[in-house]
This record gives structure tokens, C-alpha cells and sequence, in this order.
């Protein structure tokens, strides 16, 4: 037993322990017995106090007062014996204890221990709120665990229930630990929980429901195996109250179970196609990594004031018997989501230092060459060696290796993007921020970091934007950053000459775009670079001429 001798006492003991039951004077110093209770209960608002109020006045108004207020007792101090204060006890704990069993039967299926119906309603419309108010979205995910009633036939209803018990465990294991699991009744269940992307969220939980279940159950020594059908509804676009989104998500769950075998339907048809899309990238994706599908091109960067050639950027491309050739960045979302980011970045980072290798084993002397880091390459763990091995199996210097990290990589990701960063720059590998200008960069945060570039993105560099209204542009401020920042400055997208022009005058150490030249494969990489030193004139606007006598597509 702890006692506390005014009510703050008794506040800071209710912080540090547990009680069972708590006694409580009328009259206290600071303040009253009921205070008190009613300060107790604010900070447990789930769960009743096992209060005893004693007193010294056996007022019969005062006693029905405290327990109109909650308490479970009322006790004279005149009365108290050892006798009375036990009954009193034995019976707050026989009622905390008849309130917790209440508060489970209407709270918990008491088959399998989720949350019921009315749990999973008044949960759902707390969140449907929510999601209107910051204009996010919330899933209903309603599960039928397919041919169900075969179990109750042919092994009887006991094995049914532990076949229920059993599949709330696995569900329960698959969500997250902010999802709500419920049973609804018979073999339905209903799973709440947030979305961040409507096409991969709730689409990739409910493939990992089904896998879930592709385990055959263990009845009584008999392996059953059960499939499951899943119908998805988003709020509160498919509904805007508890009622109007449970009725889409049954619909859908009907749409899934019309189907053959386990599967998933979206209430809008819309996104199902979305769904299935995506689905059917991923699987291209994975078959092309096999296969051996893509390639890298280069993009040439040129130093706006001489018009020598610097360098290139290598870039992913795929090329789907489907959609035909296109850039991996494209389909980055759904490339990372497959975790392939990593093998295909680990396969282009060796292929762009063993073709820039060659080139200057050809002549094309201190050209480097820049690739893109996706977030989950450099926060994989193992970049810093990857792109190590990757300079010593081509016999590269690392000065000649630029790698780009997005603005949102580098400053999102700042707790651990740090070391990562500073592993490749101790190899001498260059840092650029690419897309700079995106995002949001804090100066502090660029000084922290080892980055030697800022690469702005294309969208703010445009004739549309180059100072036409006659202030200065993203150009000009990105390169006064860079001088007090001792950084270098890079203009991508230059897609016109005005562009071009601007960029080189604004004081951009180097110029990127379509003007120049598109992606081209290494050997007419090779060629373009040709062409461009081979101009008579040595102006950059000559020098364009010239270099696109060669065919810009591949």
C-alpha cells in the first residue's frame, strides 16, 4: 500500500505506478477528495477507477454525491475497521473486474479477440473525419475466407472456430500495428487502415493477405487449404459515412468473390484498372531484369562559356515489348516498389564507369560521367562499396564518377543520408543535388553535406521562365548560391537556344538538354562528340549546328 499525503502527491504516484484500487479522503490539503477522482479519471479515460471515498461526515447526500461522481464506494471513517475496508475493496475489484469483462463482450468478438462491428464503426467514422480534414484517404478492406462452409460440413464447427481463430491470428500478423482488424460475423472480417497511395497501398496489402493465407491450415492433423476474396473501399471517395463505405467495400468484395480463385476488386473500376496496370509493370519489370532489357544512355554536359565537353549523364532505359522503349525513371515509383532500384542501379553504376573507361582509352580524355541515385541505393547500406567495386572493375579514377541525389533524398532523408554521402566523397567520388529548386534545402543542411553541385531542375530553367519579366531567374539565383557556397552551378533542361544563351550568361558552369543533344547510345555518343569538336566555328550555337547533323533518336 502508498500513501500520498495531499492530492499533487497523489498525482505524481499515479504517473509511476499501477493500482488496483484507490482510497481517497473527502477532504484533502490542495485540494478535495473529488477533485482529485475527477483529475484520476481525465487521465484514464478508457478504463474505471476502483475509488473508496472516506469520510468523516456519514452523510448519506454526501456519499451518493462521490458516487454519482464514479466512485465504486463510500465509507465513514467512524465505521472503519479492518472488516469493513476489506468488503469494501473485495467488492470495487469485483466491479472493476464485471466492468472489464462488459467492456470486452461489447467491445471484442469473443471468438478470435478483434475488434467488433460497433468497434470497427465508431473507429471508421473518427477516421473518415480525419481524412476530410487533412485530405488523405482511408481503406475498408472486407475479407470472405472462400468456401468456408465446406470446413463446417466436413469437419464440423470446431474445427470451423479454430479455423477462425486461426486466420484473425494471421490477419492480425500481416497488418500494421495502427490497423484495426475486426470480425464482422460467420467468416467475414473488415481490416481499417490508412493510405498514403491509392494505386500501391491498399492494392500491395491486399496481395499480402492473400499470400498470407496461401499456407494450408493445420485442422486437428489435416491440412485445409482456403483462399480468400478481399473487396476495397476508399474513403471518402467511396463513401463519405461509416454506412455508405462499408456498402462499397461489400459491393466490391462481392466483385472479388464473382471472380475465380483468391483475388481483389476495387469498389471504383476505375482504379482497379490502375491496380492491375501497375501489377502487370511490376511483373514486366521483374522479367526484364531477367532478361537483361535495358541499357544505358548519355546525355552530353558542356560548359556554356568554350563549348567543351565535360561529360555525360547515363540514364536507364527499358525496352518493353509493350510500351516499347522508355526511360526507367518513368516507371521509378513502380521500380522501387519491386525493389529493383538497387540491382539495376548496382548493374548501370558498373556499366556507366566501365563505358567511361573506354572512352578515355579511345581519346575522349577527362570526360566523366554522372548517374542517378535513387533514395533506396544510397540508403541501402552497401553504396559506398558497390560504387567502389564498381571504379575498380572499370579502372576508373573516381574524380571522373559524378553520382546525383535528389534534393528530396538528401534533405528528407538527412539522418541518413549523411554518412552515405560523406563515404562516397572520401572515395572522390562528386556530389550533385539534382532537382534543385524542387524541394526544400536548407542552407545549414549544404554546407553539412558533401555536395559539389547543384543541378537545377529542368522546369525552372525554361525560356518561359529565363528572366522574362526582367528580374532574375532561378538561374541567376542558384549560381550566386553556388559562388557563396563555393558550389557548381548546372542548368538541365536547356531545350532552346534563348535557354542556352541565358544559362551561360546567368554563369552556369555547365548546360544540359535536348538542344544539345537527346540520351544517345555510347557509340553515337562517340560520334556527337565528334561532331561537336570538329566544328570550324568554336561558338556553342556552331557547335549545336554541327552536332545535330547526327540523328538525335536511336
Amino acid at each position: 500500500m502508498i500513501e500520498a499525503e495531499n492530492g499533487p502527491a497523489a498525482l505524481d504516484l499515479w504517473n509511476q505506478y499501477s493500482f488496483d484500487c484507490v482510497l481517497l479522503d473527502y477532504q484533502m490539503q490542495s485540494m478535495d477528495g473529488t477533485e482529485l477522482f475527477e483529475e484520476l479519471s481525465r487521465r484514464t479515460p478508457c478504463s474505471p477507477i476502483a475509488a473508496i471515498f472516506l469520510t468523516g461526515h456519514g452523510n448519506e447526500t454526501l456519499a451518493m454525491e462521490v458516487i454519482g461522481a464514479g466512485a465504486f464506494d463510500f465509507v465513514s471513517k467512524e465505521d472503519l475497521n479492518p472488516a469493513v475496508l476489506r468488503r469494501a475493496v473485495q467488492y470495487a475489484l469485483a466491479r472493476k473486474h464485471h466492468w472489464q469483462q462488459l467492456n470486452r463482450l461489447a467491445n471484442e468478438d469473443t471468438l478470435t479477440g478483434l475488434a467488433n462491428r460497433a468497434v470497427l464503426s465508431t473507429l471508421l467514422d473518427q477516421a473518415i473525419a480525419g481524412a476530410q480534414r487533412s485530405g488523405q484517404h482511408v481503406a475498408v478492406l472486407f475479407l470472405d475466407l472462400d468456401q468456408f462452409k465446406a470446413v463446417n460440413d466436413t469437419m464440423g464447427h470446431a474445427a470451423g472456430d479454430c479455423l477462425l481463430v486461426e486466420a484473425a491470428r494471421r490477419l492480425k500478423q500481416i497488418s500494421r500495428a495502427s490497423d484495426t482488424v475486426a470480425r464482422f460475423g460467420g467468416d467475414e472480417f473488415a481490416i481499417l487502415t490508412q493510405l498514403t497511395d491509392l494505386e500501391d497501398n491498399a492494392g500491395a496489402f491486399a496481395e499480402r493477405i492473400i499470400q498470407g493465407f496461401d499456407q494450408p491450415f493445420d485442422l486437428d492433423g489435416h491440412p485445409w487449404s482456403l483462399g480468400v476474396s478481399i473487396g476495397i473501399a476508399v474513403g471518402p471517395r467511396d463513401g463519405a459515412t461509416v454506412d455508405e463505405l462499408l456498402k462499397s467495400a461489400d459491393l466490391a468484395l462481392y466483385k472479388a468473390k464473382a471472380a475465380p480463385g483468391s483475388g481483389y476488386r476495387f469498389y471504383t473500376e476505375g482504379l482497379n484498372a490502375r491496380v492491375q496496370q501497375r501489377r502487370a509493370t511490376e511483373q514486366a519489370l521483374r522479367t526484364a531484369h531477367l532478361n537483361d532489357e535495358f541499357e544505358l544512355r548519355y546525355q552530353p554536359r558542356v560548359q556554356p562559356q568554350t563549348g567543351q565537353i565535360l561529360g555525360a549523364e547515363a540514364s536507364v532505359y527499358w525496352h518493353s515489348r509493350e510500351r516499347g522503349t522508355l526511360p526507367l525513371a518513368d516507371v521509378q515509383s513502380v521500380a522501387e516498389a519491386t525493389g529493383l532500384t538497387i540491382p539495376i542501379g548496382k548493374w548501370a553504376l558498373r556499366s556507366a564507369c566501365s563505358q567511361c573507361a573506354a572512352w578515355h582509352a579511345a581519346g575522349l580524355s577527362d570526360l566523366f560521367v554522372s548517374l542517378n541515385l535513387s533514395a533506396p541505393q544510397l540508403l541501402d547500406g552497401r553504396i559506398v562499396e558497390t560504387v567502389r567495386s564498381a571504379l575498380a572493375e572499370a579502372d576508373l579514377d573516381p574524380r571522373y564518377l559524378e553520382v546525383e541525389v535528389t534534393e528530396t533524398a538528401a534533405m528528407d532523408q538527412k539522418d541518413t543520408a549523411a554518412e552515405p554521402l560523406h563515404g562516397l566523397a572520401d572515395l572522390g567520388v562528386r556530389i550533385a543535388i539534382d532537382d534543385f529548386g524542387t524541394g526544400y534545402s536548407s542552407l545549414a543542411r549544404l554546407t553539412d553535406l558533401p555536395v559539389h553541385k547543384l543541378k537545377t531542375d529542368a522546369t525552372l530553367i525554361s525560356s518561359r521562365k529565363a528572366g522574362s519579366a526582367g528580374g532574375p531567374s532561378f538561374v541567376d539565383l542558384a549560381v550566386s548560391l553556388g559562388q557563396h557556397l563555393d558550389l557548381q552551378v548546372v542548368a538541365d533542361g536547356v531545350e532552346d537556344a534563348a535557354t542556352l544563351a541565358y544559362s551561360g550568361r546567368a554563369g552556369s558552369h555547365e548546360v544540359q538538354g535536348t538542344y544539345l543533344s537527346r540520351p544517345l547510345h555510347a557509340a553515337m555518343f562517340r560520334d556527337w562528340c565528334d561532331n561537336w569538336r570538329e566544328a570550324a566555328d568554336g561558338t556553342v550555337a556552331h557547335k549545336v549546328v554541327a552536332a545535330c547533323r547526327l540523328p538525335q533518336t536511336a
